[in-house]
């Protein structure tokens, strides 16, 4: 506890200095100032508890001294050490909350009772504030007892027994009982589109911030339905899928299915509107406690086994788990519109084949990742054709996140399909446009000819399979690519030779040619004489 002591007259200050046993109170610091100035960068760079301070001064009262520290909200007990006895100063004192307007000359006895009491006032005040701090501590541990307990609940396995769940229940305060009757509700948010340019837009790009816009929605459109034990809790961080618990009232069980079904119905509306992104929602029946685990497995199923799924809900008590056969598309027809450049068709194809199947009930996740594979081969095997490296064009960070998002619903999947399609007809328009791939590789070999390159290092620049690119690059320009190579290195240590005073074999180095044996071989086979020799010649020419 600090103390801070504020008088004009430095014999005053010495005074209390020497005559008060500050240490022997409980005061750990007492600091001094002559004027509120100094006063007020004293309580600015260090905590005060209690002040002791003149009225009249010459650069301000200690009326505005304690006026100022009533507007900084400073917690401090004010007394006030004066020789006037103004009703009007005493007054303006008690307006501003001091503790005591004690009169000169100073009893220094009586003093150190106005000073005890002060210490007693500042530690009552911190009490009150810890115990006012403990509330609101308390109040929100209270508000987030239900979220941990769901949240530990869902990820323990479903070997509970009953007695274990009640010492759960007993050790988070929760008035539960193992009669007591939940609803899962199962939320998965679709967040990412894709752009024309065949990249990924994201609707919401902060997990976080998506969190709290979907919870502030769900609680708007619940609320009327929520009880304290309901809670809505995301899955993992950052998955876009979250689970609500609500419990069951005395209504009759369809009602209230019928009820949360229009309420999700409202909740989807709402959230496509504001941010572009498509829910799917599952209800399940209403569960026990004991039962809670098993339930909340079989609505993952019916998750996982629906596909034709955003902007829909779907009730347990209407699923029925389908284990249908896998019938081939027509790979035929796809090839075709692929080899005709036709990828509205091709994707419009897929689109009504899985919406078929989906009408008809023989959707399922095991359905859909056959299809995926079979397309993808399709595709591989087209680039493959067109002498295209299918892993060098098809990767990165977009590929694999819709890969990884195509099976969770049929949109989603059409969205992997159209990047597969784009991306293969893009860059086979691309490498048969006049001199585009020939362009790009002599670029490439401009300025990259004094390093290790060779086909295969080149291909891959490309995407396209080596062999395939060397015909191209042969039929555009007239050289293979190694002799384009050695032109150019040849070219480049003719300059030199002329132009500069390096060393041959500093030449060799800087066209890449480590070899200078080779490298003299190579020149004289490329131009009929040695490297020094092409040097005598073009000086006594110059």
């Amino acid at each position: 506890m600090n103390i801070l002591l504020v008088d004009d007259d430095r014999f005053v200050l010495g005074s209390l200095n020497a005559n008060m046993e500050w240490k022997s109170l409980g005061l750990d610091k007492v600091f001094n100032a002559s004027n509120i100035a100094q006063a007020k960068q004293v309580i600015k760079e260090n905590p005060v508890d209690i002040l002791i301070t003149d009225i009249d001064m010459p650069q301000g009262s200690g009326i505005d001294l304690l006026t100022w520290i009533r507007e900084k909200n400073y917690d401090i007990q004010t007394i006030f050490l004066t020789n006037y006895a103004d009703f009007a100063f005493a007054q303006k004192a008690v307006e501003l909350q001091s503790l005591e307007y004690y009169l000169k000359p100073i009893e220094f006895d009586k003093l150190e009772l106005i000073v005890k009491k002060a210490i007693k006032k500042v530690k009552d005040n911190q009490k009150a504030k810890k115990a006012a701090n403990i509330s609101i501590m308390w109040d929100d541990i209270k508000a987030n007892i239900p979220e941990h307990f769901w949240g530990s609940f869902i990820n323990m396995d479903n070997s509970l027994s009953a007695d274990e769940i009640k010492s759960r229940l007993s050790k988070y305060h929760l008035s539960l009982s193992m009669t007591d009757k939940f609803f899962i509700l199962m939320f998965d948010l679709y967040t990412i589109t894709l752009t024309k340019d065949n990249n990924i837009n994201y609707c919401c790009s902060n997990p976080q911030e998506l969190g709290s816009k979907f919870k502030a929605v769900y609680e708007s459109v619940f609320g009327k339905l929520l009880s304290t034990y309901d809670v809505l809790l995301e899955i993992t961080p950052g998955s876009n899928s979250f689970i609500g618990i609500i419990t069951c009232t005395d209504l009759d069980m369809n009602m209230q299915v019928q009820i949360l079904k229009r309420y999700c119905e409202k909740l989807i509306q709402i959230i496509y509107s504001k941010y572009n992104i498509s829910i799917s929602s599952y209800v399940s029946l209403p569960t026990t406690l004991a039962n809670f685990h098993s339930s909340l497995q079989q609505v993952k199923s019916m998750e996982a086994n629906i596909i034709k799924c955003q902007n829909m809900v779907f009730l347990q008590q209407d699923y029925k788990e389908v284990n249908p056969e896998y019938t081939l598309p027509n790979l035929k027809l796809l090839d075709e519109y692929l080899q005709l450049e036709k990828r509205e068709d091709f994707v419009d194809y897929c689109h009504k084949y899985l919406t078929a199947l989906s009408d008809y009930n023989r959707l399922n996740n095991k359905v859909v990742v056959s299809f995926q594979i079979d397309i993808t081969q399709l595709i591989y095997s087209f680039l493959k054709e067109k002498g295209i490296l299918a892993h060098k064009l098809i990767t990165g960070k977009t590929k694999d996140i819709l890969l990884e998002l195509s099976t969770s619903s049929l949109e989603s999947m059409i969205m992997y399909i159209s990047y597969l399609v784009n991306a293969a007809l893009d860059y086979v328009a691309f490498s048969s446009s006049d001199n585009s791939v020939a362009s790009i590789i002599c670029d490439y070999i401009n300025i990259h000819f004094c390093e290790d390159i060779n086909r295969n290092s080149l291909a891959e620049i490309v995407y396209l399979d080596p062999d395939y690119l060397a015909r191209l690059f042969k039929k555009e320009t007239g050289y293979s690519l190694m002799n384009y190579i050695i032109k150019k290195r040849i070219e480049t240590a003719k300059d030199l030779l002329v132009n500069t005073n390096l060393s041959v074999n500093i030449i060799s180095d800087k066209v890449g040619y480590g070899n200078y044996s080779y490298f003299t071989r190579l020149f004289k086979k490329e131009t009929g004489v040695t490297p020094l020799d092409y040097r005598k010649k073009k000086k006594q020419s110059n």
